[in-house]
């Protein structure tokens, strides 16, 4: 079953106005209302030379992301975090403790 957001609010309802952006200005790469930052894109995804099916979120060339799950009262939340590639990290930053890798599907196209 794919994750989804409990109350089943979409990131435009989720998040109100124009700048959803995922933030560079931390070492987090998450999804933030600034006004800066990347702005996310759909992408297709071929992983393994087998495409996905729909299409998922990403920036600047970047769709794969690390997720950790905090949990919040009775929920489990698991907060997304873009893992941008750099010049020494060809294959996108590290995961870190805790945290799995996957992609944002975000929608069907």
């Amino acid at each position: 079953m794919p994750i989804q957001c409990v109350d089943e609010k979409g990131l435009t309802e989720r998040f109100s106005g124009e700048h959803l952006r995922i933030s560079i200005w931390t070492q987090e790469a998450l999804l933030t209302q600034k006004a800066y930052g990347l702005i996310p894109e759909p992408y297709k995804v071929t992983v393994d030379g087998v495409k996905l099916d729909g299409l998922f979120l990403g920036a600047a060339g970047n769709v794969r992301w690390a997720f950790k799950a905090e949990t919040n009262n009775a929920f489990v939340i698991w907060r997304p975090r873009l893992l941008l590639k750099k010049d020494n990290q060809p294959d996108g930053d590290q995961l870190r403790d805790g945290e799995i890798a996957g992609y944002l599907k975000a929608g069907s196209g």
